[in-house]
């Protein structure tokens, strides 16, 4: 009954302009994917145009479609001042961008080592040539005057079996750590619309509430989350697996490979994309009351504590037991106002 409600909404929200999404999603991932190809000049430029340029950019987007409920035209202005609202003080954090890396960088270190340990065991006693491999890239990691075409260099000798091993190894970990950030930003990506919501609210309390919410339901977060993203996450296996296959047929560099498979991942991510947007919006009106009631508790909460912990005068207890009452009736405040006209 819920999944089946959770897909009414996202197909309502779908509806409200289906070719704006469509423009908005192609945009973004378009524009996205040119960004990641800078890495075929550049190595490694994502490590500084992620958090710069490709979450603002997702940012600005998730906000311009959020827009279109709104009747607002999609012009390179307005775009332009979604993109900005990204750096401001009330929308700090929307991604959790750090928390996300270092989960997935835990991720990383995970599959890596158990991958590397059971590689590296059976292709020591089923290959002599992966053992004088090994030897030659420990020499030449002791040289301090190696480069990066000595390290290829290495990495393609002996009939590819290092290079083999070292895609055994780094691909699969780097894949996962990948997906689960992604997964990650996308879930948290939620709290822009709490933000919005909230209007000038405390970082750390917009956080607190969402990571209440989200813990205290955890299983109804997670099949809701995963009902209506599965595609995205398909797609992102099936770019980086095809992508990782089609580089190697190109170029046998490892970083080019890696670079191939992730833009190539991104161009089919593109296809998703104005649903995506749409999708988000489900979920923050289908979670809307329990981000409601989790404002509630968690302030009432705060106040008790304060009245505990605080000397007040006897005026000041009323006044904030009357809060802390309004709270718990949020409507008892409305009707007052009523009554008072």
């Amino acid at each position: 009954m819920g999944k089946s409600k959770l897909k009414q909404i996202a197909i309502a929200q779908y509806k409200i302009s289906p070719l704006a999404s469509w423009l908005i999603g192609l945009k973004t991932g378009l524009l996205i994917s040119a960004i990641l190809a800078i890495d075929f000049i550049i190595p490694m430029f994502c490590f500084i145009s992620f958090p710069l340029l490709i979450v603002p950019i997702l940012f600005g987007s998730t906000v311009e479609h959020s827009l279109l409920e709104n009747k607002i035209p999609l012009t390179f202005r307005n775009s332009l001042k979604a993109f900005s609202l990204y750096f401001r003080q009330s929308f700090f954090g929307s991604f959790s961008i750090i928390r996300s890396f270092l989960w997935s960088l835990l991720v990383f270190l995970g599959f890596e080592t158990i991958i590397s340990f059971a590689a590296s065991q059976i292709m020591q006693y089923t290959s002599p040539e992966f053992v004088d491999a090994m030897n030659t890239f420990y020499s030449l990691i002791e040289d301090s005057s190696f480069n990066m075409n000595d390290l290829n260099n290495v990495l393609t000798m002996n009939n590819y079996v290092l290079l083999n091993y070292a895609c055994i190894v780094l691909f699969p970990s780097i894949y996962a750590a990948i997906i689960f950030f992604i997964y990650k930003i996308t879930r948290y990506a939620i709290t822009i619309y709490l933000r919005s919501s909230l209007g000038e609210v405390n970082n750390r309390f917009v956080s607190y509430v969402f990571r209440n919410v989200t813990h205290n339901n955890m299983k109804k977060t997670l099949r809701s989350y995963f009902s209506l993203h599965w595609p995205l996450f398909v797609l992102l296996i099936i770019g980086l697996v095809g992508g990782t296959v089609g580089g190697f047929f190109i170029r046998q560099d490892v970083l080019f490979v890696l670079t191939f498979a992730i833009v190539s991942a991104s161009l089919l991510v593109t296809f998703y994309l104005p649903f995506y947007f749409s999708n988000q919006e489900a979920l923050f009106t289908y979670f809307d009351n329990d981000f409601q009631k989790g404002i509630i508790n968690i302030t009432n909460k705060l106040l008790v504590d304060i009245q505990k912990n605080i000397d007040l005068s006897n005026e000041e207890k009323e006044e904030l037991e009357k809060k802390i009452s309004s709270l718990n009736n949020p409507l008892d405040d409305e009707e007052n106002k009523d009554d008072k006209k």
